[in-house]
């Protein structure tokens, strides 16, 4: 269809999670704030995300905000990532990544 039309809408040529952290060094206690979403930040893969087993709305710009405390142990820790979308065959697709983040027990 694409190709005999002129007018070419919510075409997609792949899919990729894009995931970002605040910080990945914390000191316990401490915010950790994550931003997620699908590609250049699309809605129209309709994603929907969840972040240590939370959903997660997407908000104007497409893109899903999660802030949460640091545990309070000292350590490697890892926050879970998962995005349902739509890919560009109209079928459901799934991506499973983690954040990770290490609380430093530096100065307690």
């Amino acid at each position: 269809c694409h190709e005999h039309t002129s007018l070419v809408m919510g075409r997609f040529t792949t899919y990729s999670a894009i995931l970002g952290q605040s910080s990945n060094i914390v000191k316990a206690g401490d915010s950790i704030k994550i931003t997620t979403g699908m590609g250049a930040f699309s809605k129209a893969a309709l994603p929907k995300i969840s972040i240590n087993e939370k959903n997660v709305d997407l908000n104007e710009h497409g893109v899903a905000i999660f802030e949460f405390k640091a545990s309070s142990k000292p350590g490697k820790h890892f926050v879970p990532v998962v995005i349902n979308y739509i890919n560009i065959d109209g079928q459901d697709a799934i991506i499973k990544q983690s954040i990770e983040y290490t609380v430093s027990n530096c100065g307690n």
